[in-house]
């Protein structure tokens, strides 16, 4: 994630500050969904209106902070495009070897934690420690999915579901940007804008018939390579008009998606409120002149890889010592007996915790050899 903007200096781009606030709002929103230091109650009531209205205040709190994932794809595209544009092959390769080298690295790591939980187990229940890994299919790999008893299941995963769909994105960026540079302009937007309609038009029609993709499918990730393409030919900008007329879409398809949630599946990433929602934040940061990031920002932006791998760890870790600690000192009570205060403060205090750690975690990571696996 981090890695991106960072710029080598015999490339000719210039490194883009505002790319520096669009993955910094993703890590955000990430470590807001995974923590939920926020969470919005529905309180019994007899009113109607209140109770829709708390439905449909949540359901859009939750699609707010689905678009981080999207964004980071987004913004991971449009750089590659500038980069392919700036010195071709070499870019793509270059890039590959990178987040390949990314990949391996944080797959030994889930790896280690896997085995060395297990021997603490073992030692702890004074069982037989057993080298064994169960078998599995390779292309469990590229997904994630909480039904399979992956060997290697814990909380990081997420990060090598991630890290392999942006290697497959990658490919087929590159794969599309060999055909399409060498058609004339006019060609190129047809074809971009055709890509773009077919594929919301697509994702419509399955939520609309109960039928949205999983959330691990590639597929719901495709349509932003024309529309990466298309912002580095177009010179980044969008007509303010249409910027806000991507939020209205974002918000309307968003409600739709409420009611279409009651009656069936959605896909998670493949709706058209995320895709506007995406588009409309990334093209709201980079139409910001004069815009220069700040010290957190950079951070953000800079360590989100480190970030987004790290953080789960020390969320697992401080969920059970403070859940641990505080069953022992019997200031918890039984969830139906919980008063809700205390609920909310539990969380508040373990997201604290829990992003006080991984930046710290990051911070001494930065000063390792180890660094280059979280930027």
């Amino acid at each position: 994630m981090g890695q991106e903007n960072q710029q080598e200096s015999s490339e000719t781009i210039v490194r883009d500050e505002r790319l520096d606030l669009v993955k910094a709002i993703s890590i955000s929103l990430i470590l807001v969904w995974h923590l939920k230091p926020i969470t919005i109650l529905s309180v019994p009531t007899p009113y109607a209106f209140i109770q829709i209205t708390n439905s449909i205040l949540s359901q859009l709190f939750v699609n707010s902070i689905l678009i981080a994932v999207p964004l980071f794809i987004l913004t991971s595209l449009f750089l590659l495009f500038q980069k392919l544009q700036a010195s071709g092959y070499q870019s793509f390769l270059k890039r590959c070897r990178r987040l390949l080298e990314i990949f391996i690295f944080w797959s030994f790591f889930q790896i280690l934690i896997y085995y060395s939980i297990s021997l603490l187990g073992s030692r702890t229940l004074n069982t037989l420690f057993s080298w064994y890994v169960p078998n599995f299919e390779v292309r469990r790999l590229f997904i994630e999915d909480e039904e399979f008893t992956f060997p290697i299941k814990l909380v990081g995963f997420p990060v090598l579901y991630f890290l392999s769909i942006l290697i497959l994105l990658i490919i087929l960026s590159y794969i599309f940007y060999i055909f399409i540079d060498k058609q004339n302009i006019k060609f190129k937007n047809y074809v971009c804008v055709g890509i773009i309609i077919l594929f919301a038009a697509y994702f419509e029609i399955l939520n609309l018939t109960a039928r949205g993709l999983s959330h691990w499918q590639l597929t719901n990730f495709l349509i932003y390579i024309p529309i990466a393409y298309l912002l580095v030919q177009k010179g980044i900008r969008i007509n303010s008009r249409y910027s806000l007329l991507l939020y209205i879409c974002f918000l309307v398809f968003g409600i739709q998606d409420i009611f279409l949630m009651q009656i069936g599946y959605i896909g998670t990433y493949s709706r058209v409120s995320i895709i506007c929602g995406t588009l409309a934040i990334f093209n709201s940061c980079l139409n910001l002149e004069y815009w220069k990031a700040s010290e957190s920002v950079k951070f953000l932006s800079r360590f989100s890889l480190g970030i987004f791998a790290i953080h789960r760890y020390w969320q697992f870790i401080v969920y059970l010592a403070v859940s641990n600690l505080s069953q022992a000192m019997g200031f918890l009570r039984e969830i139906s007996d919980l008063n809700i205060s205390i609920v909310i403060m539990f969380n508040i205090f373990v997201a604290v915790v829990t992003t006080l750690f991984t930046f710290g975690t990051v911070q001494l990571l930065n000063r390792s050899p180890f660094k280059r696996f979280i930027k």
